[in-house]
């Protein structure tokens, strides 16, 4: 019993080999590009207008970090003890030096 061999219609068809043609826009017809155009138009109604800055926008600029749970808890201990009685407590002294790390262990 034979398996392999020519087989009618099997493999890729004629002509394929290249795939399909890619379309690529011409220069300024991008999506983003036809949103700013619509937004700088004047002749366009202001609704238009506003919706297409809208859509524009996260592609233009970048979004505002906010900070995060773990970094404003980190900031509030780290400035916490300011404007109290015992902030020169907390603050570094320079008269009593950090011990140094054993790297003895590494």
């Amino acid at each position: 019993m034979s398996r392999g061999g020519h087989r009618i219609g099997a493999g890729r068809p004629a002509g394929s080999k290249t795939g399909a043609k890619r379309l690529e826009p011409d220069r300024g017809t991008d999506p983003l590009s036809y949103m700013l155009s619509v937004m700088r138009d004047v002749s366009v109604t202001p609704l238009r207008r506003d919706k297409m800055a809208i859509a524009a926008a996260p592609f233009c600029h970048a979004r505002a970090v906010e900070v995060g749970k773990k970094q404003a808890a980190e900031e509030n201990a780290r400035t916490s003890h300011h404007r109290t009685p015992w902030q020169h407590l907390l603050e570094r002294d320079d008269r009593h030096p950090p011990a140094e790390p054993d790297d003895k262990r590494s």
